[in-house]
């Protein structure tokens, strides 16, 4: 087409136009005025509705709609599963052994998104961002959770042994608590099978009845590190803490259908997220 030669009803595109980025969440230009509210928007941001997951084909929306949430909404915590560098727990020897023996670690996995989630939450709650923040945080803290009953204490002393790693990266705080659990599981076989190659490829060798008392000692150790305290602090959270129900906390991590972790744990560590989703519920209430 000629320059010139064409109707009011056309339109020419010259070489330098643009009209929108490749994906709708990159588009700073156009998405905000393009976005449109299909009803998703208000199911997302009801804090007494369950529904935690999006799902939808490739171009469907999602990122968008959790963009538009990112720009309309106050105090939404972004996570993304690249950051959290969660390879360091498919390639750690220990818990390779384990998985391999046929020990369930799915409590351990939800511990951890359960950790990650609350020291998130209070992070941006009280605006942790370096050490003297840090420091400010506890004797805060301490003012709300007294320690009045032994439910609380529990509450109040993990907080005050985690507090101080707080204003760290979340990647840091990660495998710091998986290095505890790590040691605990470590030391729990050498004491009762010593000897024994801590690793994937060593716990193919394991004899059935190495394998049984391996199974037994690893749900014994996993299930008693720290689940008690976290579930508490859940609670303690929704009535002390986040207790306003007009100041609401949004957690968003996107990207979990990408290529973030081992597939050999991709799909048990989104189970585990999903199955304690339930703690933004419990704060947000």
């Amino acid at each position: 087409m000629t320059k010139g030669n064409f109707s009011a009803d056309e339109f020419c595109f010259t070489r330098h136009d643009e009209i929108g980025a490749a994906a709708a969440e990159e588009d700073s230009e156009f998405l905000a005025a393009c976005y449109v509210d299909t009803g998703d928007l208000d199911v997302v941001l009801a804090s007494d509705n369950p529904k935690r997951v999006i799902v939808g084909r490739t171009g469907a929306g999602k990122s968008a709609l959790l963009s538009h949430i990112q720009k309309t909404e106050e105090n939404v915590i972004v996570l993304s599963p690249h950051s959290l560098s969660l390879n360091y727990i498919a390639n750690n020897n220990v818990i390779g052994f384990f998985e391999e023996a046929g020990v369930s670690l799915s409590v351990f996995y939800a511990l951890l998104w359960r950790h990650i989630l609350v020291v998130e939450l209070l992070k941006s709650k009280f605006n942790i961002t370096n050490e003297n923040a840090q420091k400010d945080y506890t004797r805060h803290i301490r003012k709300i959770l007294y320690k009045k009953d032994k439910f609380k204490e529990m509450a109040v002393d993990y907080l005050e042994q985690w507090g101080n790693k707080f204003w760290l990266t979340t990647e840091e705080r990660m495998q710091e608590l998986t290095k505890k659990i790590e040691s605990n599981l470590s030391a729990s076989i050498k004491s009762t099978l010593p000897g024994i190659d801590l690793s994937a490829k060593g716990a193919k060798n394991l004899t059935a009845e190495q394998k049984t008392q391996v199974i037994h000692i690893g749900k014994k150790v996993v299930s008693e590190i720290q689940i008690r305290e976290l579930e508490n602090i859940i609670s303690v959270l929704g009535e002390d803490i986040f207790s306003d129900k007009q100041q609401r906390y949004f957690v968003i991590i996107d990207g979990l259908d990408e290529e973030w972790v081992d597939e050999r744990i991709k799909y048990s560590l989104i189970k585990a997220l999903i199955d304690v989703s339930s703690v933004t519920e419990a704060v947000s209430r």
